[in-house]
């Protein structure tokens, strides 16, 4: 293009140049848009997927092997290497062209426009890659100096937000947020340390990798003035060398990005078991009564079972409560004995539902409602408020009063004089059912007929039973408000 217009030719000839030269352009960057976009979906879909079961499999350790670690640091430790070993997958990915295929094009050009001024030009450009190679591991002990101390603070963060009544109780709060300070200014100077090295060591490679432009502008510019070479042609030349040094001080990053990658990768493998449960029980259900003997429940390669010999029956007209610690099974029990908690549901059905509605206190609700129970609400019932669909889901479950009914932590979004209200009702009108009840909230667990709690092991009885066979069981029911 240079050289069209150098030599005077008409300008019909220079458009046309100049638009095969922006055509190439944009085709280009065209095709890497377009392999960057896909790289980047395929790249948050492996992050999601990978994330997704590596909780899975966290929550679902049995919860005297999960309590020796700190959820805190395993759930900060999980998250950056999920992060980082998906960032590597796009990086390696995406720098394989643009790196990788564009530096061996540009050199191989650059080669057969003059392989003397090429060979001494690209003298620099492995020594700066053969000093980003070098610099990786330095980098990656900065990094993970900086993730072990992002650990810390997040369990810190995690054990104050949990036990800041406890620790005001006992003067110690004060202190446990000086100390939880400190860990924030360490934190802040090994970032500052981490991401300093990392993209402050760009410009030195590139400034490496860049001096072998003295050979170019000195050779090429005598290739000019005895006219083996044009204008144009040492434009080109300058152009690609300086892109060829461009990527080569990328590659760095590459480097330090695979390392890291390969690194977090293996921390985060054993978490990344499939999910497939395994469950061994012996149910029995008649009349509106359930027995379970020895019932187990387990996922592949888990050293224990997360819930192991169960027993228990229940019987027409009972509520049973199961409570416990977060990730210890309560869930899992309930999955155990039915495929879902919704299995009972049936939308659609033509029944009438007022006294049901009145069952879950959602009488008063519906009297501010203009089109009663023809209220139209959004996607998800998106116009109500979380109490509102807890209780709307509570109603599809009792629908059709099946003969054992599972709810997991139906009153999660409602106030404690409304679930008193519904307990009492579910007590007056459910006698044909045995209804499973699972919840962190233990205030109306002095009203359900039975208790199971999962205390290390698992325990069985009445709330007042419970008070006096597991001390957990007190002191989180005390804590929720509970009469002393």
């Amino acid at each position: 293009l240079i050289d069209t217009i150098v030599s005077g030719s008409h300008v019909n000839q220079v458009i046309l140049v100049a638009i095969y030269f922006m055509s190439t352009i944009l085709l280009v960057q065209f095709a890497r848009f377009l392999k960057r976009y896909f790289v980047r979906l395929f790249a948050n879909r492996t992050n999601r997927s990978m994330r997704t079961i590596s909780y899975h499999n966290i929550i679902s350790k049995p919860i005297i092997e999960a309590e020796k670690e700190k959820y805190g640091d395993v759930m900060t430790r999980l998250v950056g290497d999920v992060d980082i070993t998906v960032e590597g997958i796009r990086k390696v990915t995406t720098e394989t062209f643009d790196t990788g295929v564009l530096m061996a094009s540009y050199l191989v050009t650059l080669f057969l426009y003059d392989w003397k001024i090429t060979g001494l030009a690209i003298i620099f450009v492995p020594v700066a890659m053969i000093l980003a190679e070098s610099m990786k591991t330095v980098i990656f002990k900065r990094s993970r100096a900086f993730r072990a101390q992002m650990s810390v603070v997040t369990g810190k963060t995690y054990e104050i937000a949990i036990h800041a009544i406890l620790l005001r109780t006992h003067g110690v709060l004060d202190k446990n947020i000086d100390r939880y300070n400190d860990q924030l200014i360490d934190l802040e100077k090994k970032a500052v340390k981490a991401n300093a090295l990392e993209n402050g060591m760009a410009p030195i490679y590139l400034l490496i990798a860049s001096l072998g432009v003295i050979f170019v502008i000195y050779m090429g510019g005598n290739r000019v003035v005895d006219g083996s070479w044009t204008i144009g042609t040492f434009t080109a030349y300058l152009g690609l060398f300086v892109a060829l040094t461009v990527k080569a001080s990328k590659s760095g990053k590459l480097f330090n990005s695979a390392q890291k990658a390969s690194i977090s990768w293996q921390r985060i493998k054993p978490y990344l078991t499939p999910m497939v449960a395994l469950a061994t029980a012996h149910i029995t259900s008649s009349d509106a009564s359930i027995a379970v003997s020895h019932l187990s429940f387990e996922f592949p390669h888990s050293a224990a079972h997360l819930v192991n010999d169960i027993n228990f029956e229940a019987h027409k007209g009972q509520i049973i409560g199961i409570t416990g610690p977060i990730a210890c099974g309560k869930s899992t029990l309930g999955i155990a004995l039915s495929d879902t908690i919704y299995n009972n549901v049936t939308l659609g059905a033509d029944k009438d539902i007022s006294e049901l509605l009145k069952d879950i206190a959602f009488d008063t609700d519906l009297k501010h409602m203009p089109e009663q129970e023809q209220t139209l609400v959004g996607n998800a019932g998106v116009k109500l408020s979380g109490g509102q669909q807890a209780r709307i889901s509570l109603a599809r479950a009792l629908l059709h009063k099946n003969d054992i009914i599972i709810l997991d932590d139906p009153f999660s979004a409602v106030d404690t004089l409304t679930e008193t209200k519904i307990i009492e009702n579910l007590k007056s009108h459910y006698h044909d059912s045995v209804i499973l009840i699972i919840s962190h909230r233990l205030t109306i667990f002095p009203r359900v007929d039975k208790v199971i709690m999962f205390d290390g092991v698992v325990k069985y009885g009445t709330h007042e039973e419970m008070l006096k066979l597991s001390p957990l069981y007190k002191s989180i029911y005390e804590l929720q408000g509970g009469e002393r």
